[in-house]
């Protein structure tokens, strides 16, 4: 027997698809993330690195001189560095000619955590106002030239709160607070690897990781907003129980870091978008699909150039080919109730990445379902195509049903017709 939504059911799913609809539409023209750090590791103009030992501290090249907005970091052990000019992450990127190298036995760089942003030295110093912002995120890239002989090894630790790591038997590791996840994406010596961790919207947001712009990792968002311990590239950072930082004897790093960027979320300073603010897809998998997204960089949040493409992906370009058209309706209906939830570790919420996307993902929940048909209908509003229809949706599949679904395309109908009588 078929159970009958009564109308205020009816109401409440109504009000719902039309806030998903709104939010969508937010999100879609939200600024992008906000660089508190950009550790080029050697490409600061100023920096006038050479081919050797790294014996001053390397530059923070986001902020103002003589504002206390630039915190570099110092080097410990002796690490290199290396002239990269023919080996580029992002060949495009004819700038970037340095990156350091890390030994695995004793080599780091120590500087002042992110962290909490609201109780970072950028909030209390720096005169940034972060002011009840705790959302933030980083990303970088790394080469690993070996594994750790035991354990796993920290590439990025910013307040022993947010982390990543290498392991042993070479796989990606992730961490947020002291809850340490093991990936299924194996790690791959001697390549350039991107890698990325975001707690985007509060605790509920979940802490998000992607390697190589594919989602590996969902955690819940909370972290110690007190933490006190720095920030430390190429080893693992510790408390040491004054108010400052201690390196244990193991975990150190081998291999290449590059472009280590920290970012800050909410308020004025922007909101979390994958599709404008994870590298990867914005640097290397979109100018890959197609001419309309080669790679630009001639500003970026904070008015110059930020080590990221300049041109935006195109809301509901499924097929990644620069334009709206049939075929990214088509590759929406293809990817129709597709879902990512078996290749992520870790108990956060959904979470999407370009091979999501281009099956129809286009909230990035991880999933293709109502709420992305929702989303498909705002970004087609105009565009000649053949939408599908409720029905023909519902018939693929026995969930989310044809009550839900003809409410969604309900919603578009009266918008349109309240147009018309506005017009």
């Amino acid at each position: 027997m078929t159970r009958r939504l009564s109308p205020m059911t009816n109401l409440r799913l109504f009000n719902i698809l039309a806030a998903v609809a709104l939010a969508a539409c937010w999100t879609a023209s939200a600024s992008a993330r906000y660089a508190d750090r950009w550790y080029r590791m050697g490409d600061d103009p100023a920096q006038n690195a050479s081919a050797g030992p790294v014996t001053t501290d390397t530059f923070d090249s986001a902020g103002s001189l003589g504002m206390n907005q630039l915190h570099d970091l110092t080097p410990s052990g002796s690490p290199l560095y290396v002239n990269i000019a023919g080996d580029r992450p992002i060949p495009a990127v004819t700038n970037n000619n340095w990156a350091i190298q890390f030994d695995g036995v004793d080599d780091y760089l120590l500087g002042p955590n992110l962290n909490n942003p609201s109780q970072s030295i950028a909030q209390t110093t720096g005169g940034e106002n972060y002011a009840g912002i705790e959302d933030r995120g980083y990303q970088f890239w790394v080469k690993p030239q070996s594994l750790p002989a035991t354990g796993s090894a920290v590439m990025v630790d910013d307040g022993e709160e947010h982390e990543f790591r290498v392991t042993s038997t070479g796989f990606w590791s992730p961490e947020t607070r002291n809850s340490a996840l093991t990936t299924t994406t194996a790690a791959t010596l001697n390549v350039w690897t991107h890698i990325s961790q975001v707690r985007p919207n509060g605790v509920a947001g979940g802490s998000l990781s992607w390697v190589n712009g594919i989602a590996v990792a969902s955690q819940t968002g909370d972290y110690d907003l007190l933490g006190t311990t720095g920030l430390v590239v190429g080893a693992n950072a510790s408390p040491d129980g004054v108010g400052g930082t201690t390196i244990p004897p193991v975990a150190y790093f081998n291999g290449l870091i590059d472009e280590l960027e920290l970012f800050v979320l909410g308020g004025s300073y922007g909101a979390f978008a994958y599709t404008k603010d994870n590298g990867y897809f914005t640097d290397v998998f979109l100018p890959s699909q197609a001419a309309a997204y080669s790679y630009v960089d001639a500003t970026g949040p904070r008015g110059g150039p930020d080590g990221h493409n300049d041109k935006v992906w195109v809301a509901g370009d499924i097929n990644f080919d620069g334009q709206k058209t049939q075929a990214d309706v088509d590759a929406f209906v293809a990817g129709w109730r597709s879902s990512n939830a078996d290749a992520i570790v870790g108990a956060g919420p959904g979470i999407g990445d370009y091979l999501t996307l281009g099956q129809g993902d286009l909230d990035l929940d991880g999933d293709t379902d109502i709420d992305d048909f929702v989303v498909l209908r705002t970004a087609f509003a105009g565009v000649a195509v053949a939408m599908p229809t409720a029905a023909q949706l519902a018939s693929l599949v026995p969930e989310p049903g044809t009550v839900g679904l003809a409410l969604v395309a309900g919603l578009f109908g009266v918008a349109a017709q309240v147009r018309r009588k506005q017009g």
